[in-house]
């Protein structure tokens, strides 16, 4: 049991502080926190003052919240409620309600006016809990690395932005998932070392945060339910580097990577994904783009540069998306000049 000083001042605030501890607790182990499971809930104590005023009122607990969404629910209703209470002159009593989310407030459960209401006597079985400062700065030096930090260092090491950084340290197994795809990506085709590219950082983060997290909220699955592993992801990307695979076919890949476990060339040469970026495989293509497209063909000539895009989209689509668009576009300008 985690209890706060009363130093939050709105509904937001208390969201983010439980979400906080939601995911630190999470990354150091100590319980799995499962919201579905009852692993976390909340309790919320919530008492007004005026602006001016120096003590808090009387304060009124909200018992047994169990989400983090229901909880900025009920902190902002009883906010709103106790406001207008007191606006007309009524008291604030001491008492437990609960969140009914069917009807969107807070309703009364208990009525406390006193402390032996709340049944307060010393427990001996919990005796006071006393740690050398020793201990404690041990205890300190042997956490894990934690979200913040860990998003700090993506930042700076990474070079990448806040926002990428924090969807990336969301969970400690996202996080970790990330860093050995990267550095496997960074080792294909060098050899290792210890500084890794920013724009290969920036690529491995952008097919996470885009289409894995996407994979994921789609199957309703946790990232330690995948079957492939984060180095397919970084031969998947080096494979569209070397122009062997088109952009858009390695997330046709990508997915059955993710559902099947099988290695991404293995997937490739079996649907025939594989970019053609040789002449003699691309000419058929290319003669019927041009038979087909004379206005396109003449507008090139004549200066519009835009037409040679139109006539690689007219091979790609002929090609089944297979050809290699910066192939096409060298090759169409030649035969075309």
């Amino acid at each position: 049991e985690i209890v706060s000083e009363p130093d939050i001042s709105s509904a937001e605030e208390a969201k983010a502080y439980a979400k906080k501890i939601h995911q630190i607790c999470r990354y150091i182990g100590v319980a799995d926190v499962d919201m579905e499971k009852a692993g976390m809930r909340f309790d919320a104590n919530v008492s007004l003052k005026k602006r001016e005023a120096k003590d808090l009122g009387t304060k009124v607990e909200i018992k047994n919240i169990n989400s983090f969404t229901f909880l900025e629910k009920a902190v902002t209703y009883e906010i709103s409620r106790q406001a207008e209470m007191l606006e007309e002159g009524k008291e604030i009593i001491q008492e437990t309600r609960g969140w009914v989310e069917a009807k969107g407030e807070t309703v009364s459960q208990r009525t406390k006016e006193t402390s032996p209401d709340y049944r307060y006597f010393p427990d001996p079985d919990l005796p006071p809990l006393k740690l050398e400062q020793e201990k404690i700065d041990q205890l300190k030096k042997d956490l894990p690395e934690l979200p913040d930090e860990k998003s700090e260092r993506f930042q700076k090491d990474y070079s990448l932005s806040e926002y990428d950084a924090t969807v990336l340290t969301e969970t400690k197994e996202l996080s970790e998932w990330y860093e050995k795809a990267l550095k496997d990506y960074e080792s294909l085709g060098k050899p290792k070392n210890d500084q890794i590219d920013s724009p290969k950082a920036k690529k491995v983060a952008n097919w996470i945060t885009g289409e894995l997290l996407r994979y994921l909220k789609s199957k309703g699955v946790e990232i330690s339910d995948l079957k492939a592993e984060p180095a397919y992801l970084a031969e998947l990307i080096w494979l569209v580097d070397k122009g062997e695979i088109s952009n858009q076919a390695a997330k046709t890949v990508f997915d059955k990577m993710l559902s099947e476990g099988e290695m991404p060339k293995k997937i490739i040469d079996s649907l025939g994904l594989a970019q053609i970026s040789d002449e003699s495989g691309l000419e058929v293509f290319m003669d019927e783009a041009i038979e087909e497209n004379q206005k396109a063909v003449l507008d090139f000539k004549s200066g519009k540069e835009s037409s040679l895009q139109f006539l690689v989209g007219a091979v790609m689509r002929k090609s089944k998306g297979s050809a290699n668009p910066v192939v096409i576009a060298d090759l169409l300008r030649k035969k075309l000049q």
